[in-house]
This record gives C-alpha cells, structure tokens and sequence, in this order.
C-alpha cells in the first residue's frame, strides 16, 4: 500500500483535530517502519 505523500501532508496541516492529525500520522509512520524492515529483512 503506497500512499501519496501530499494527502498525507495535506491531512497533517490541515487536520479536523489535531490529535487525529498526530495519530494518524504516528500510524503512517509505525506501517511504513515495518514496511521498510520488511524489505530489509525478508
């Protein structure tokens, strides 16, 4: 799953709350850590 970089920006800056903002943004990071050490580590 690949997810364009400007939605994801674009939801940051302008989030309906910020808390959303944060966890959203916290989940994105932990999927695309895992997907990274995926590819690393087969």
């Amino acid at each position: 799953m690949v997810v364009p970089v400007s939605s994801v920006s674009a939801r940051i800056t302008e989030p309906p709350l910020p808390i959303t903002s944060l966890i959203l943004s916290v989940l994105i990071l932990m999927v695309w850590i895992r997907g990274v050490d995926r590819l690393f580590h087969h």
